[in-house]
């Protein structure tokens, strides 16, 4: 577990931590958080998890603020004390995965990968916290035959789950959200944005 950071400003925090650059975009949001919850900040390496034995249970109390500091996301507490939920705040800068063959991690807030010709690109995402929400342009290759595929790891919210749009260059987007804690469901989606 990691120690809290009590009675420290949200400015402090942002001006000392070493990830400063990817989430001073968060600070107004952070400071206004902070100013229900008592000051109750957490850096913790990596994403944090929930539950009744998640991180932070039994000390984080509901509207905490949790810091990850090797992915760069800030997360409150939209649980309770015994029971943390750590739901992204934001989201964080543009995850560029570049050109992927046949596996690709997302992470909350936006992603781009360039598919490779004919190989299949599993998609492994975040941790599943309830509020989580990823995106992701897909870009196929510009050469040869331009038929990467995507196998999204997720549950259609309705229907089926698009295959990606074949051609030089195009650019599908895809949606992805959890709302139960457990599951991503591709929420929305378009193709052929070239």
């Amino acid at each position: 577990m990691t120690a809290p950071l009590h009675n420290i400003h949200p400015t402090q925090l942002l001006a000392s931590d070493g990830v400063s650059d990817g989430i001073a975009a968060l600070g107004s949001a952070i400071a206004a958080a902070a100013t229900s919850v008592n000051n109750q900040f957490f850096l913790n390496a990596g994403a944090p998890t929930s539950g009744a034995s998640g991180t932070q249970f039994g000390i984080a109390v509901k509207g905490a603020i949790l810091v990850d500091t090797t992915n760069l996301q800030v997360y409150f507490n939209s649980g309770t004390l015994a029971s943390p939920t750590w739901t992204p705040l934001g989201a964080g800068a543009v995850n560029a995965l570049g050109t992927k063959t046949t596996a690709a991690t997302l992470k909350y807030g936006v992603n781009t990968v360039t598919l490779t010709n004919g190989d299949t690109c599993v998609l492994t995402h975040a941790a599943a916290v309830v509020g989580g929400k990823e995106e992701l342009y897909a870009t196929q290759s510009a050469v040869s035959s331009y038929n990467g595929l995507i196998t999204h790891g997720v549950l259609a919210a309705a229907g089926t789950l698009p295959a990606m749009t074949s051609g030089s260059a195009k650019i599908d987007w895809y949606e992805y959200r959890c709302s139960d804690g457990s599951n991503w469901f591709m929420s929305s989606y378009k193709q052929d944005l070239h």
